[in-house]
C-alpha cells in the first residue's frame, strides 16, 4: 500500500488558509451484484483520507499588501520546515473569484502567487480549483456555503463538529477542502 499527502491552500489579500490531508491507499471488500451468483465480496483498493494538520497564515492586517504578501510566502516556508513529514506530492490552491473589482482581483492574484512560487521552487506541483469545483467535490454541490464546506470537511475526516466555526475556521476549512480534493489531469 501506498500513501501521498495533498496540501490544500486558499489564499486572500488578507489571509492563506491550509489544511494538509494524506490519502493511504487500502484494500476494502465491498459487495458487488454479479448476475447469476448475486453478492460477491470483492477487495478494491480505495485512497482513504487522513487529516494531518491545517490552520491559517494571517498578517497583521495593518501591514502594507507588499509586506502582508512576504509574510504569507514566508509562512509557506515556515509550513514546508515544520512539515517535514508530510511534505506534498501536489498542493491544491483555490483559483480566483471572477467578477470582482480589479483591484481586489489584482491582489488576490498576487496571493496566489505569493503562494505557489515558493511551493513551486520547491518541486510541488500547484493544481488551480475554482471555488464551485472545490464545492461540488465536498459537499455535492457546487453553490455550498461556507457552513456546509466546513461540516462536510468535518464529517469526512471525523472531526469534531463545529471546529471550523468562526472567521478563521471558515479559512482554514477551505484549505482542507482543497486539499481532498483528488488529482486532476491539467
Amino acid at each position: 500500500m501506498h500513501s501521498y499527502f495533498v496540501w490544500g491552500l486558499d489564499p486572500s489579500s488578507t489571509a492563506t488558509g491550509w489544511g494538509i490531508v494524506r490519502f493511504e491507499e487500502r484494500a476494502t471488500l465491498e459487495l458487488h451484484q454479479k448476475k447469476p451468483l448475486g453478492h460477491l465480496p470483492h477487495l478494491v483498493n480505495s485512497m482513504i483520507p487522513e487529516y494531518i494538520d491545517s490552520g491559517v497564515i494571517r498578517p497583521d492586517p495593518n501591514l502594507p499588501a507588499n509586506a502582508r504578501l512576504g509574510f504569507m510566502s514566508s509562512g509557506i516556508g515556515d509550513l514546508w520546515a515544520s512539515h517535514s513529514g508530510s511534505r506534498p506530492s501536489l498542493a491544491n490552491i483555490e483559483d480566483q473569484f471572477v467578477g470582482i473589482n480589479s483591484k481586489t482581483q489584482a491582489l488576490i492574484s498576487r496571493a496566489a502567487g505569493a503562494v505557489v512560487g515558493p511551493l513551486e521552487s520547491l518541486g510541488v506541483s500547484c493544481i488551480d480549483w475554482t471555488p464551485t469545483e472545490v464545492k461540488k467535490h465536498v459537499t455535492g454541490h457546487g453553490n455550498a456555503t461556507k457552513q456546509e464546506v466546513a461540516r462536510a470537511v468535518e464529517r469526512t475526516l471525523g472531526l469534531i463538529e463545529g471546529r471550523f466555526s468562526d472567521d478563521d475556521g471558515w479559512d482554514e476549512s477551505d484549505g482542507v477542502a482543497l486539499a481532498l480534493c483528488p488529482v486532476k489531469v491539467t
